[in-house]
């Protein structure tokens, strides 16, 4: 079977882009592309390391399929458990990050067989697992951290099917909240919780109408 170079990037998506101190960063991670890749590694570096109270860690849906191989002559993933898999226990730490080896396999196409189910178009990086993103990076703010505009970078290292030596990087801007923005948020949040509880009495009142009334 010829090899096919592979071209990947990184999709990295932030749930929360303003936080206040101690409330945790989650960003949700997809890998799009396609080819042959024969390793790969996900980094994590804060350029800001007093943004965080540690370096995080990374969450994987794909626990079970880790260390999975996808032969092509039978269209079949094969493999170890997850508990026997290094992939899912290995977050070593970098200079101010961490890193995540992916296995190779998870770049493949999810294909059972190919004989009685036609292959996803999609590898298992690019698509949710029971509702879980393939990958998510979570990791705690600092309680004295100072509000302002902060990053932290992301960076897909892969190798090629042919050798080749790939990046796709990307800075990821995180805004911490004053103290003044939190109290409007906490005015914000009442306001809907009011709103809210002002709609349902509306209906709870309606419904006692239309029940005296003999309608229902």
């Amino acid at each position: 079977m010829a090899t096919r170079d592979g071209a990947y990037s990184l999709v990295p998506l932030l749930k929360q882009p303003r936080i206040d101190p101690t409330e945790q960063i989650e960003i949700d991670l997809y890998i799009v592309g396609s080819g042959d890749v024969r390793t790969a590694q996900l980094f994590v570096v804060h350029s800001h390391p007093d943004l965080v109270s540690d370096f995080g860690t990374i969450d994987s849906s794909l626990a079970p399929l880790t260390e999975q191989e996808y032969d092509p002559d039978e269209g079949i993933l094969t493999g170890e458990a997850a508990e026997d898999s290094e992939y899912t226990t290995t977050n070593e730490l970098v200079q101010n990050g961490c890193h995540f080896p992916l296995s190779p396999a998870l770049f493949e196409s999810p294909a059972t067989n190919r004989d009685l189910t036609l292959p996803f178009g999609a590898s298992y990086l690019e698509q949710k697992h029971n509702g879980d993103p393939p990958i998510t990076y979570t990791v705690p703010t600092d309680n004295s951290v100072a509000p302002g505009e902060y990053a932290l970078h992301m960076v897909l290292s892969y190798e090629t099917g042919t050798g080749e030596i790939k990046q796709d990087a990307h800075k990821i801007p995180v805004h911490v909240r004053n103290t003044r923005e939190q109290h409007n948020r906490g005015i914000t949040i009442a306001r809907y919780a009011a709103a809210i509880l002002a709609l349902l009495s509306l209906l709870v009142t309606a419904a006692a109408a239309l029940i005296n009334a003999g309608l229902v």
